[in-house]
């Protein structure tokens, strides 16, 4: 029966080890919102590992302290395990329920706790287990460790139950798998002493709260993170790359790469914002974004400032970008020369050469746009 024991516990490990892998995957936002259940986690697979020990080293050394250690954290393992849960039910309450106080999380652990000392009290006083030839044997005192994580349970079985509409009732169902197991189990030991099965149901169920629930968490904070990420390099008013997506298109040019660049910047855009109001800037702004972006159809364009674009157009062939160059000289001569321009092309590895190639370009023609207009500074 030993041997059915400890390749449940083994199998078990596997899984739960799998599942923290998976957990520590993510952004530092995910691995924080999760970190509560990768608690649970984590105290159920060392429950797993230290009773496949006691099964394993049994009688087969002569450590007596190291018997005696690995059965104390056997039984006081039960007790961290319902406190880290105790506090994963109080995180996700708390994300439906803003007003959820941890008065019942403290309440859990004060119970606890009072356990753990008496399992430390017993342990050390041998009215717990003894220890001889490497063998433990149980003591009165064992039949009473199991009083408090019943209290425990049960408490936590009622809360899901007055939480249940909050939070969903599928999800509460699901949660109180955890608790339900090991009192299953423990049922199935009254029956059979040798099958002690608990930390194996603990591990079920913390997999079918990670397959329901956590997989949900994380995809949703993912999904969140993506959102966010895109919105943060995505410039509001165009619709284009801001400098922050600029960055990151510049960062993935490779040095084998023949790229084509463009550096645009809007003509008197301060001017009209003063004479006409900041409505006509905009527009302004939208029709030189919609000019470039029509010029340069496998460009990636990018409004790195309030009055200035980049176009970085990777695999650039002479005649493709020239074309694009020519669509985007007639555009804005036929929109009164509202911006100018400059453009450069060559190998990936000089793109930040290139791009001050062309800003370089682009005041030279700024200056014969002020001589054509008669301006004698730019306002």
């Amino acid at each position: 029966m030993s041997q059915v024991v400890v390749t449940a516990d083994l199998t078990a490990a596997l899984f739960l080890l799998v599942v923290l892998i998976a957990s520590y995957r993510g952004t530092k936002e995910l691995v924080k919102k999760t970190n509560r259940y990768r608690y649970c986690v984590w105290i159920c697979l060392l429950g797993l590992v230290t009773d496949a020990a006691s099964y394993i080293l049994d009688g087969k050394i002569e450590n007596d302290f190291i018997i005696g250690v690995i059965n104390y954290f056997s039984f006081i393992a039960i007790d961290l395990l319902i406190i880290c849960y105790a506090f994963y039910l109080h995180q996700m309450i708390k994300e439906e329920d803003g007003t959820f106080t941890k008065k019942f999380t403290f309440f859990i652990l004060a119970i606890c706790s009072a356990d753990i000392v008496f399992i430390t009290v017993g342990s050390l006083t041998g009215n717990l287990f003894t220890v001889a030839n490497g063998s433990a044997e149980l003591k009165s005192w064992s039949s009473f460790t199991l009083i408090i994580p019943f209290i425990a349970v049960i408490s936590m079985i009622v809360l899901l139950f007055v939480k249940g509409r909050l939070l969903g009732r599928k999800y509460a169902m699901v949660l109180s798998i955890y608790l339900v197991t090991p009192v299953f189990i423990g049922a199935i030991q009254l029956i059979n002493k040798e099958l002690t099965l608990s930390y194996v149901g603990s591990a079920v169920a913390m997999i079918i709260i990670y397959v329901i629930i956590q997989s949900r968490v994380i995809a949703e904070t993912n999904l969140r993170a993506e959102i966010f990420d895109t919105l943060s390099k995505e410039d509001m008013l165009t619709g284009l790359k801001n400098r922050r997506g600029y960055a990151d298109v510049i960062s993935s040019i490779k040095d084998c790469d023949r790229i084509g660049v463009v550096f645009s910047d809007i003509n008197d855009l301060k001017p009209i914002n003063d004479h006409y109001g900041h409505d006509a800037g905009d527009r302004i702004i939208k029709t030189v974004a919609s000019i470039l972006v029509d010029s340069f159809p496998e460009g990636e364009v990018c409004r790195i400032s309030g009055d200035e674009f980049v176009v970085i157009q990777k695999d650039a062939k002479d005649e493709s970008f020239e074309n694009g160059v020519r669509a985007l000289s007639k555009a804005l001569k036929e929109n009164d020369r509202i911006a100018s321009y400059g453009y450069a092309t060559g190998a990936g590895s000089v793109a930040h050469d290139l791009v001050r190639t062309a800003e370089n370009l682009m005041y030279a023609n700024k200056n014969q746009y002020y001589i054509d207009t008669g301006k004698t500074r730019r306002i």
